[in-house]
């Protein structure tokens, strides 16, 4: 009789605890979000990053307005866009000694292509300049997948367009370098520098001009880049007058004759 009794307070348990979870299930398509923060606050990143991966905007906003932390890290071990990934998937193994991935809400809306989201994460308190592991921003992802309207948000709300990293890649470097020359205009008229260095010490107006990037060029020497800055002994006129790119030296026009008119007065 004893085992009995046992084993029915161990059924009653079961049943009490499986009509709970039962509750708690069915309110999730009755609109019960908010409680279901309320209860699992300490596992909101999971939640939060339900309604990123669905794109449901009224779930991701019925959350935050139940006190979900927009800066919660989150259980996401997928690559993400940024030059650290890029740079391990070229080496084919690992580019420093593994780290514990980071991801906020923010970067998981960036890598969704989801500004609408972006947008209510900033509006609630999400830290524009997140690290992940290697101390890259959700600016550098929104480069990477050339979305114009979350790099836009993201600047607009305070983005740091130098941010430092720890492969010392600047964004306006690593926009140039993935092709995302629409953005560099953006990312000088908010104060990126235009004669940062990329990870090897190139000006990045020699690197665009390497790459051909005539839009970007254009963009920088709008905002004063430096055509004499040089890496390993030449300058960016330098690479210009060995490619012999009538297009390039177009660009380059009235440096090149400034330098010629300079080398004959002297």
């Amino acid at each position: 009789m004893p085992h009995n009794r046992k084993a029915q307070r161990g059924v009653r348990r079961k049943v009490i605890l499986w009509l709970f979870a039962a509750l708690l299930f069915v309110g999730s398509f009755a609109g019960g979000e908010p409680l279901l923060a309320r209860l699992y606050q300490l596992y909101n990143d999971r939640s939060l990053a339900v309604a990123i991966e669905r794109g449901d905007n009224a779930m991701l906003l019925r959350l935050l307005n139940a006190g979900a932390d927009p800066n919660f890290p989150l259980d996401y071990e997928n690559p993400k866009p940024t030059p650290a990934t890029y740079l391990k998937n070229a080496l084919h193994g690992p580019l420093r000694a593994p780290r514990v991935p980071v991801t906020t809400p923010l970067m998981l809306a960036v890598i969704h292509k989801r500004p609408d989201m972006v947008e209510e994460l900033l509006a609630h308190g999400a830290f524009v300049d997140a690290r992940d592991e290697y101390r890259f921003t959700p600016l550098f992802m929104a480069l990477s997948l050339h979305q114009h309207a979350i790099v836009r948000l993201l600047l607009v709300h305070g983005a740091d367009p130098n941010a430092q990293n720890d492969l010392d890649i600047p964004p306006i470097a690593w926009a140039i370098e993935v092709g995302d020359s629409d953005d560099v205009p953006l990312l000088l008229s908010h104060g990126a520098n235009p004669n940062a260095l990329d990870m090897d010490g190139r000006p990045v107006l020699y690197l665009a001009t390497l790459l051909k990037d005539k839009k970007s060029i254009q963009a920088l020497l709008h905002y004063n880049a430096i055509p004499s800055l040089s890496f390993h002994g030449w300058t960016v006129l330098d690479l210009v007058r060995h490619r012999g790119d009538r297009e390039l030296q177009q660009l380059f026009a009235p440096f090149l004759q400034t330098e010629k008119g300079a080398m004959f007065q002297g």
